[in-house]
């Protein structure tokens, strides 16, 4: 029994730390399946398994599953690190991925989802180099920081039928972006530089739609699921402040709008169960980004 309690235990260490997250430093929202904790362990798949009843409903259909009134959740904790050509950017929080309420009646399923597609808290910090006035060197330290979230609420109907389970749902977006840059003057020498802040503020809130099927024959289950595109657009502000000794000497704000969109997706999903305790999944999804505007800010 301890040996089982250690594996527990160690795999779903694994699945948290080694789990993916989506974000975009530049900032437009990105929209990310982040079906569960449990999907995560599992390559983040998700839409084609019937053989769990505490699921987030990425695929509406799933929420068959469900025979009797369900409440359902999950808890994810740990910090990533990602690197490419930029520097270094470590994500790290503690948040509920998921929670949901399925109503079971008769074949019907009425159910609510309330998804984390995306949660980050990033920074980073670099040292940069700047040419002055004076042809001298300025040396910098370049501190950035980036508060990102984006969350979908859906109202689900499903019904289960023995040739194929139907589902739908109509779902809300809605988030905030928050980002900070800090450039601090290290070049202590050069008296006429100062340092500067830059922060960008934005909210975001929008609609869209998805649905799906899915069937189960034996020990294998199959789902098909599409979300609709996004379209984002909202008051974007801006400000900018020059600073001496801690004192903002010059500030600035602009205030304006942005649009965005993300695509919409196309998801089939298989699971095999084997040996009744275990099962493979495997999911692929189609995003149609070339269909968007790829995050033009007007």
């Amino acid at each position: 029994m301890q040996k089982k309690v250690y594996v527990i235990v160690a795999l779903s260490l694994f699945a948290v730390l080694s789990a993916n997250s989506v974000f975009s430093f530049y900032g437009p929202a990105n929209r990310y399946f982040k079906v569960d904790a449990y999907a995560m362990g599992m390559g983040e798949t998700g839409i084609g398994d019937l053989f769990r009843t505490n699921t987030s409903y990425a695929n509406p259909s799933l929420a068959v599953s469900a025979d009797n009134v369900v409440f359902s959740s999950a808890l994810t904790l740990g910090y990533m690190t990602y690197k490419d050509n930029n520097g270094s950017f470590r994500d790290d929080g503690l948040n509920f991925p998921y929670f949901n309420l399925v109503i079971p009646v008769k074949r019907n399923r009425f159910a609510f989802n309330f998804a984390s597609i995306l949660a980050s808290n990033l920074q980073t910090q670099s040292t940069v180099r700047y040419t002055g006035l004076t042809n001298s060197d300025i040396l910098y330290t370049r501190k950035d920081w980036i508060e990102d979230s984006l969350y979908k609420a859906d109202l689900i109907y499903a019904y289960r039928n023995r040739f194929v389970n139907f589902g739908a749902s109509v779902n809300f977006y809605f988030g905030s972006y928050l980002k900070h840059q800090d450039l601090i003057n290290e070049s202590y020498s050069v008296n006429h530089v100062y340092d500067s802040r830059y922060e960008e503020k934005r909210l975001y809130k929008s609609f869209g739609y998805g649905a799906g099927v899915s069937k189960k024959i034996g020990n294998f289950s199959a789902g098909l699921a599409y979300s609709s595109k996004v379209e984002f657009d909202g008051d974007r502000e801006l400000l900018q402040q020059i600073v001496r000794n801690g004192i903002a000497v010059n500030k600035r704000t602009i205030l304006d709008t942005f649009e965005h969109e993300i695509p919409e997706i196309y998801s089939v999903g298989l699971t095999y169960r084997f040996k009744s305790k275990f099962k493979t999944s495997a999911d692929i999804h189609y995003e149609n980004w070339e269909a968007t505007d790829n995050g033009v800010f007007t």
